[in-house]
């Protein structure tokens, strides 16, 4: 029976050329059909390596959370970036500022900022949506996954570690009884019993237990029994009794009981490395959706950034054309035309000076009332007596235009910065100084290209006459002549009373 259930053992162990292909499967449904695993994996190659897999899977699952973490930050950041970006766009008010083409180009450049809000925006709503979202998911399916797992080698651990208690408790019970036979025999082989008599009754004694386990052979054995085996058994003194007895089929249970216990944990043991080698296989699934998980996804992030990277340099592209395109000379001319109906300076004189309220607003007189100069005749005393100053209404009416300094050219002209600081030429008087100070810049307003608004449009949208002065080519002189250092002198004494 023993060597039965040896054999059994043996057919429920795999060979070693089916061992190499086995199935991961608890049952033998699958070792039976001869499925074989053509490449490397888990449950053949890394059976015996269960801590390094469950190390394995333990990293996934820590990478899985950084990476969900990293996202996560990602998201909100874009998010406190959009919302940041259009905070500024809608606080800005440059394109209220400004006219023409500045104002067209500070305009674009507020617009942009509110579209690379938008675009941020959707970019984190992308990342959030398709890329954080199934990573997230899969990295809670995995750690339930894992947390079962792990449950599930416990289970396997504790039965197998039953089965194996079991055995150990047969085991230790048959090997005492078995140190005691043998010493027994020693006893008997040291007081001279033969061993082939001993072996004759042992086998003698079996075929009797056999036969009376078999009812069928019961009458045959008590038949045939032999003669001399009771004068034989009797010959035998208690030790050698007691060997054959323990032998022989009075404890024949005992090694039925031990085979059993040996095959159940033998086969308890096969069970539990194919129930591993389920284990394993589900590790490397959750290696292989992991990997798979972020080669989708995170693939799905680049595309994200180089779409939004993409979309954002066009538009800065367009942008910079805007930018170009500025011309400062064409603004500067249209304000000049649409503010310049406010006072005609061709047409004043310089005793303007005195009364004009534009005048008198950008240089308040002394007095409550505008400020004009004294008559160059002496005082008279009926105007004492009248306490009337003589002023002079009627004095100072040579141009303005010719005695301020004037244009001197038809063209724009911005002299580089370097030149106010390069002393001038030696000129004659002040006045030619302050000239060329004026001349670092010059607009000509006189002819507007055809790209631009004509001057009549300008005139209809301020609803008054502009008159535009010729242009000069040299430089104007501010006027000396003796009368009018008479009236300065009568002005500053009027001052000074």
């Amino acid at each position: 029976m023993a060597s039965g259930a040896m054999m059994a053992l043996h057919a429920l162990l795999p060979s070693p050329r089916d061992g190499a292909n086995a199935s991961p499967s608890l049952d033998g449904s699958c070792a039976a059909r001869g499925v074989s695993i053509p490449h490397l994996s888990f449950a053949t190659d890394l059976l015996f390596n269960l801590e390094d897999v469950k190390l394995h899977c333990n990293q996934g699952l820590s990478t899985q959370s950084q990476l969900v973490a990293m996202l996560r930050s990602r998201v909100a950041l874009e998010k406190h970036y959009a919302n940041e970006l259009m905070r500024l766009a809608q606080q800005s008010q440059l394109e209220e500022l400004e006219r023409g083409t500045t104002r067209e180009a500070l305009g674009k450049l507020k617009a942009q900022y509110l579209n690379t809000s938008v675009q941020h925006r959707v970019l984190a709503e992308s990342l959030e949506e398709d890329v954080l979202k199934p990573i997230e998911e899969l990295h809670a399916i995995n750690s339930q996954k894992a947390q079962h797992l792990h449950k599930t080698l416990n289970g396997m651990k504790k039965q197998a570690k039953a089965q194996e208690d079991a055995y150990r408790k047969d085991f230790g019970a048959f090997e005492k009884q078995f140190r005691e036979t043998a010493a027994t025999f020693a006893a008997a082989m040291d007081a001279g019993f033969s061993s082939t008599a001993i072996e004759l009754q042992y086998h003698q004694q079996l075929m009797q237990h056999q036969t009376e386990a078999d009812p069928q052979y019961a009458g045959d054995a008590t038949s045939s029994k032999p003669k001399g085996a009771v004068a034989l058994q009797s010959s035998f003194n208690n030790n050698s009794q007691k060997l054959v007895n323990w032998l022989l089929a009075s404890d024949q249970h005992r090694k039925d009981n031990l085979c059993s216990s040996a095959a159940n944990a033998l086969e308890s043991r096969i069970d539990m490395y194919r129930a591993l080698q389920s284990v394993m296989t589900d590790y490397q699934h959750i290696a292989e959706e992991r990997i798979a998980n972020f080669t989708t996804n995170l693939r799905k992030h680049v595309i994200f950034e180089s779409s939004a990277l993409a979309n954002e340099q066009y538009d800065w592209q367009m942008i910079a054309g805007k930018i170009e395109s500025v011309d400062a000379e064409s603004d500067l001319r249209d304000y000049i035309l649409i503010h310049h109906h406010l006072h005609d300076l061709p047409s004043m004189t310089v005793s303007d000076l005195c009364y004009s309220p534009l005048a008198t607003a950008i240089l308040p007189s002394p007095t409550a009332k505008p400020c004009h100069p004294l008559k160059r005749v002496p005082i008279e005393i009926g105007d004492v007596a009248m306490r009337r100053i003589p002023l002079d209404y009627d004095g100072n009416q040579e141009s303005l235009a010719q005695i301020l300094v004037t244009r001197a050219s038809t063209t724009v002209k911005i002299h580089p910065v370097a030149l106010a600081h390069e002393p001038p030429a030696a000129t004659s008087s002040p006045a030619s100084l302050e000239a060329v100070q004026f001349d670092q810049l010059r607009i000509d307003c006189s002819a507007p290209p055809a790209a631009r608004r004509s001057l009549a449009e300008l005139q209809e949208e301020a609803k008054t006459s502009l008159r535009v002065a010729p242009a000069q080519e040299e430089q104007t002189e501010f006027v000396s002549n003796d009368d009018e250092a008479d009236d300065d002198e009568l002005l500053c004494d009027s001052h000074e009373r």
